[in-house]
């Protein structure tokens, strides 16, 4: 937690120093001084301390240097999730409503996303089918079913029901990651399950096939176990907003 009391007092002294201070807090020292990293968070090894960091600001008046702090020096990690939901349901889910785009699994890693999803899909009433750790076996089965045989536009699919069951979902024309898998080969078994000999030949074509995966720079570790380390940088680090990523002819895994 940062603490700034009286800041206006601050900017009668030197507001230099206290740009410094925002612009260094988080650096990674050079010399490890006998630190013992196993008592250390893995995200502030990795850098990512400014995005756990509380910031208070007391001041008897409101002025825009002090603004600015707020602006450009506070990040909120919090608001990631809300914005992925956002971006999901005023971009994705559109996109896919068309009748080309049936047969759309959504894979949700995280169990609260997928109660989130599945509470917006019921309210704005969009065909779908679920299956999560909780679901019991006849309702897996029947949504099961109505997926393959187009009843149902979506289904909404939990990693941890994967993890413990690994059942082979039939009729997958469209993929969608929420996020990256925490497991990475789960990424390669849900994309592989899109071969031809699982699909519903009544439904769509082969040439009509897609796999989407929403990520940001906090999902850096999840990317890397799947693309590599080297390419998940460029992806988070470069300008562009989407990326495709196109299979090599010689590997028979969908990447």
């Amino acid at each position: 937690m940062l603490i700034l009391d009286q800041t206006e007092i601050f900017l009668m002294q030197n507001w230099d120093h206290v740009l410094h201070i925002f612009n260094h807090i988080h650096l990674q020292p050079k010399d490890s001084h006998g630190t013992d990293f196993s008592r250390v968070r893995t995200w502030a090894l990795n850098g990512w301390s400014k995005y756990y960091r509380q910031t208070l600001i007391f001041s008897s008046v409101v002025l825009p240097e002090i603004n600015a702090i707020f602006n450009n020096k506070c990040f909120n990690y919090a608001d990631t999730v809300e914005e992925r939901f956002k971006f999901f349901i005023n971009k994705i889910v559109p996109q896919h409503m068309d009748t080309l785009m049936r047969q759309t699994l959504i894979y949700v890693t995280n169990y609260f996303d997928f109660v989130r999803l599945r509470n917006h899909f019921k309210r704005e009433d969009i065909g779908f089918v679920q299956i999560c750790e909780y679901s019991k076996e006849g309702k897996v089965a029947r949504a099961r079913d109505m997926f393959f045989h187009g009843d149902a536009h979506f289904l909404l699919y939990t990693e941890r029901f994967h993890f413990f069951n690994r059942i082979r979902v039939k009729g997958i024309r469209h993929l969608i990651f929420y996020s990256p898998p925490n497991v990475p080969h789960f990424y390669y078994e849900m994309c592989n399950l899109m071969q031809e000999s699982n699909m519903n030949k009544k439904i769509g074509s082969m040439s009509n096939m897609t796999v989407t995966v929403l990520y940001s720079k906090y999902d850096i570790n999840q990317l890397s176990a799947i693309v590599g380390t080297d390419r998940a940088v460029r992806m988070i680090e470069s300008e562009r907003n989407v990326h495709m990523l196109v299979t090599d002819a010689k590997n028979t895994d969908t990447i």
